[in-house]
Parts: structure tokens; sequence; C-alpha cells
């Protein structure tokens, strides 16, 4: 591999890497927003929730936040979060 055919692999291969990084920042940022936005839903439903709750928030998956945001919605006494939590 020649020099400039050296310096343009690299050049390629940062800008994927910082292509990825801003893909996956960009993940980690709608995911702690979801996280947040879930953990004011479920203090507004039901303020006199443990705190215990939020950590059990922090360790969901999207797709099981995407569940809980809904079914809370429905939802009449905090003890059914157990059910998704």
């Amino acid at each position: 591999m020649g020099g400039i055919e050296y310096v343009e692999y690299t050049k390629v291969a940062e800008e994927r890497g910082y292509v990825r990084g801003i893909e996956k920042g960009e993940k980690l940022g709608i995911e702690k927003g979801k996280e947040e936005l879930i953990w004011k839903m479920i203090l507004k439903k039901f303020p006199e929730i443990e705190y215990k709750y939020y950590e059990k928030v922090k360790t969901l998956k999207a797709d099981k936040m995407d569940d809980i945001s809904l079914a809370l919605l429905d939802m009449k006494d905090s003890r059914e979060l157990d059910l998704y939590l």
C-alpha cells in the first residue's frame, strides 16, 4: 500500500468511525430521553412511587420502554408497574 493510498484508506476509516460514533450517540440520547420521559410519566401518575422503580426504568431496553409508556395510560395502581419492570 503506497503512501497516498494509505492516507486515503485512513481518511475513509476515520470518517466511518466518526459516523458510527454520531449514530451511537444519537441512539443513546434517544434512549436517555425516553428513560427520563417515562420516569416523569410514572411520577405524574403515581407521585408516591418509590425511587427503586427509577433504577429499574434505567435498565429497560428501548422496546420495553415503549411498552411501558403505553401501558401507563391504563394503569390504576403502581403495583402494575411490576409487570413491566
